[in-house]
């Protein structure tokens, strides 16, 4: 059921080959061309939670799950409390169901951090310090290679609870009847 009312993520989603690694450092890249600037991070939300619908090969989703599982662990080990609370915001689920686009999965921060982005390219695989390059560039090419599409949403709290209305009041006695008036609560 839940995958047809998130169907129209299929339709948004972002392409994947638009999330390059970053290139190993060159001495002459500088002197290439002007600076462009930055394109905006999909993955950087301004909203109070965000849901990051990324389609899995589904004879992919161990290498997925293991990308992810290895940047959730690199977070909660991280000496920076920012990237901690970044880490303790990201939950990772999987839709029971394939869809036509594959397996889905719901990658789910909230609260939001503003101020980091939740990439796995290139933020949190390499510009985090989370891993060495060495390290980075196989899970980037796992990644890369389990996925079909991606498709970040910001998203803003809803349907808070609403509390139920209060209890009947009990009815008051009728000292004119003979009756008592109803002993007050126990404390």
């Amino acid at each position: 059921m839940m995958a047809g009312l998130l169907a129209g993520f299929a339709f948004t989603a972002v392409s994947v080959q638009a999330q390059d690694a970053p290139a190993p450092a060159a001495q002459d890249q500088a002197a290439e061309a002007p600076a462009q600037p930055p394109a905006e991070d999909p993955f950087k939300f301004t909203t109070e939670a965000a849901v990051m619908s990324f389609y899995v090969k589904p004879d992919q989703t161990s290498a997925f799950e293991n990308v992810w599982g290895q940047i959730r662990g690199r977070l909660a080990a991280s000496d920076d409390a920012a990237l901690r609370a970044h880490g303790d915001s990201i939950r990772v689920y999987r839709l029971a169901e394939t869809t036509d686009q594959g397996v889905l999965y719901f990658v789910i921060a909230d609260p939001v951090s503003q101020n980091l982005s939740y990439s796995p390219s290139p933020f949190l695989l390499f510009e985090a310090g989370l891993f060495e390059d060495a390290e980075a560039r196989p899970l980037y090419e796992q990644l890369m290679g389990s996925l079909n599409g991606i498709a970040p949403a910001g998203a803003h709290h809803a349907a808070a609870p609403i509390a139920p209305p209060p209890a009947p009041a009990a009815p008051a006695a009728d000292p004119a009847a003979g009756e008592a008036a109803p002993a007050p609560p126990a404390q």
